[in-house]
């Protein structure tokens, strides 16, 4: 870890930044970005982004558990995918430093990438966690990406 801070003013997250990462921004490609990190060699990034809902399907969820927050984020990527979506691995439920998370892994379509998505509750929203390849056709992402992910997640902040 670089021991730099990532986030805004305006975001209520905040991760170390790893070594041979650095933070960027693209209000386009990303408007709902709370943190967004990319490989210095341009081969994978890893996105914070809050799930939008109102705060009533936000309650609910909370009541039901984390798992139903997982369950209702990989659905929403096979909704919004114009292929295939195949679960590789989960969703499961971790701890990690008293923080329950929520993992899966999945493909789309004939891509050879495949994304690990990570759900959290931030307190007032829930957050997703995308680690994945800049390139679709780019070999499975390595262990280390997933090793990455997993220590920026030990590192979260709330201001």
């Amino acid at each position: 870890m670089t021991g730099t801070l990532t986030g805004s003013a305006a975001s209520p997250l905040r991760v170390l930044i790893p070594r041979n990462w650095h933070e960027t921004t693209d209000p386009e490609r990303a408007p709902q970005a709370l943190a967004w990190l990319v490989a210095d060699d341009n081969s994978a990034a890893i996105l914070f982004t809050k799930l939008d809902m109102d705060p009533a399907l936000y309650q609910t969820l909370g009541k039901e558990g984390l798992m139903s927050v997982g369950l209702l984020s990989l659905s929403m990527k096979k909704d919004n995918a114009k292929e295939d979506v195949t679960t590789v691995a989960g969703p499961e439920v971790f701890t990690l430093q008293n923080r329950k998370y929520v993992a899966y892994e999945y493909r789309v379509g004939n891509e050879r990438c495949v994304n690990r998505i990570v759900v959290f509750d931030a307190g007032k929203f829930f957050v997703e966690c995308v680690a994945t390849a800049i390139d679709p056709e780019a070999p499975p992402p390595s262990q280390e990406l997933f090793e990455v992910q997993q220590t920026l997640l030990s590192t979260l902040r709330f201001p």
